[in-house]
């Protein structure tokens, strides 16, 4: 079984939009586990393509191919949605700043979509260096949970506060 590490990383960092095929799967020994546990196993490598959906196929036997054709468009449909900023600002208030996890003295001011293919979003604070990237992640988690973007990467960018010099 070969590493599927560094084709997988090149496409993520070149932004690209993913879908998993495993191939073969009319090889396989089926029982009640056995997709839950390949799944698992491949999530555990590729953590990095969370985003990603999987699909079993058998090009030999036509087994969920179909599938993968319908899962291939609905992933070329969602690098090209694009979320209202009014949508996407709700959806920062009720979701994410509600659930708290900020320090006090941060506040983030709006957040807008700039871009899609892949899908870009800012987000405006009032501090003068960048958050954590934890957050970002943070913020795309919740955003994937909220928004249809199977398959596609989110591109997160942040806008901190201007700082003035001091005469």
């Amino acid at each position: 079984q070969r590493d599927p590490q560094p084709g997988a990383a090149v496409a993520h960092e070149a932004g690209r939009s993913v879908i998993l095929a495993v191939n073969k799967w009319d090889a396989v020994t089926k029982n009640y586990r056995v997709t839950a546990d390949y799944e698992k196993e491949i999530r555990e490598k590729l953590k990095f393509l969370s985003f990603a959906p999987i699909v079993f196929i058998s090009p030999k036997t036509g087994q969920r191919v179909e599938r993968l054709y319908r899962t291939i468009e609905d992933v070329h449909k969602a690098r090209f949605v694009r979320i209202p900023t009014r949508d996407l600002n709700d959806f920062l208030r009720q979701e994410v700043l509600a659930r708290g996890g900020l320090p006090a003295d941060t506040k983030i001011r709006y957040i807008s979509q700039v871009k899609v293919n892949p899908p870009t979003f800012v987000m405006f604070s009032n501090k003068t260096q960048k958050l954590h990237f934890s957050f970002e992640r943070f913020i795309e988690n919740r955003i994937r949970e909220r928004f249809p973007f199977p398959g596609t990467p989110i591109i997160i960018r942040q806008r901190t506060k201007a700082t003035t010099p001091k005469p």
